[in-house]
């Protein structure tokens, strides 16, 4: 951004602020999205390579094997 870091932490209380005056019960809604994007949070996610498993750390098969 090309505003202060004071203006951008300004803004973004703002956010947060219409965010849960919209319904949202999260503390930090915003801060929650970023962190739901990563691939590791849940255990198992959808990711570019296909599904993830957070706990073993590696992609796995979309298929059960007989």
């Amino acid at each position: 951004s090309d505003v202060s870091a004071e203006e951008m932490a300004a803004d973004y209380e703002k956010l947060s602020t219409l965010a849960k005056k919209n319904g949202s019960n999260l503390e930090a809604p915003f801060m929650t999205l970023s962190f739901m994007a990563l691939t590791v949070i849940p255990e198992l996610k959808i990711n570019h390579k296909g599904l993830f498993d957070g706990k073993a750390f590696a992609n796995i098969s979309h298929f059960i094997d007989k």
